[in-house]
């Protein structure tokens, strides 16, 4: 009706913090006025009733009342619609720059994941063409080795086969010098000289036979005195377990026996 006031309207939607302290400093909720219409209309009951008291005019009927309240809460309407939409274009402005704060900042983690990515790409790519560089020196030390040994390999079987022909040619120059008798002789007290080094020698190596003989016979002593001492500490070992498992046997007879009563 018209003596009755407008209900006032919902609270509106707080806006995220973060984004209004980083728009404006007086775009905080807290910095926002409530209005009280309860107080606004109270204050122009009173201002209406003064001005007609003032002219002297004390026809206050119920109409009159009831025009002034309706004009009086549809200025209040007026003025608060208007905050109102003033609220609600802020909170547009605000959700506004929220969004485009969220687009920038997916725009700029887009940017940052694709330097990343490429970074990455970068970096394998490095470590990519240092590993085949690598890998080709490595080929390329091995492929020398193998021809510096295959060339000392080549060179030496010239210096052997040199060496072979040198020496059949002294040899051919040795036989020619050996044909006379004396040196024949020479050469028959030099075999007879190597061959008593070798019977020297094949006698110390059957004296060393012998030892090393006696010595496996004695180890095999050892051995069999050690496999008979092994097999009578089994034995014992085996007699002092079967006297363990008979101790057992006994205590677990004599506890299940001091059990008896008592189940």
């Amino acid at each position: 009706g018209a003596g009755q006031r407008p209900p006032p309207p919902p609270p509106p939607a707080e806006p995220s913090r973060r984004r209004l302290a980083k728009t404006s400093p007086s775009a905080s909720p807290s910095r926002v006025p409530e209005l009280d219409l309860a107080r606004l209309n109270g204050n122009a009951e009173d201002e209406s009733l003064t001005e007609r008291r003032a002219r002297g005019d004390d026809r206050y009927d119920r109409y009159d009342a009831a025009s002034d309240e309706a004009a009086s809460d549809a200025g209040v309407a007026k003025k608060f619609e208007d905050e109102r939409a003033g609220d609600a274009e802020l909170r547009r402005r605000v959700e506004r720059l929220d969004r485009e704060c969220a687009i920038l900042e997916g725009r700029l983690a887009f940017r940052e994941d694709e330097k990343t990515r490429e970074l990455m790409a970068m970096r394998e790519k490095e470590t990519a063409d240092a590993a085949r560089r690598v890998k080709k020196s490595i080929w390329h030390f091995a492929t020398s080795l193998k021809r510096r040994a295959l060339l000392a390999w080549v060179l030496e079987l010239d210096d052997s086969t040199r060496r072979k022909r040198l020496l059949r040619k002294a040899l051919a120059r040795v036989r020619t010098r050996t044909l006379s008798d004396s040196f024949e002789g020479w050469l028959e007290f030099g075999r007879k000289a190597k061959e008593q080094r070798l019977e020297r020698k094949v006698a110390e190596l059957e004296r060393r036979a012998a030892t090393a003989e006696a010595a496996e016979v004695a180890a095999r002593g050892d051995r069999d005195d050690a496999r008979r001492e092994a097999e009578e500490k089994a034995a014992s070992l085996a007699e002092a377990e079967a006297r363990e498992a008979e101790a057992r046997r006994e205590v677990a007879t004599i506890r299940g026996e001091d059990a008896e009563p008592w189940s």
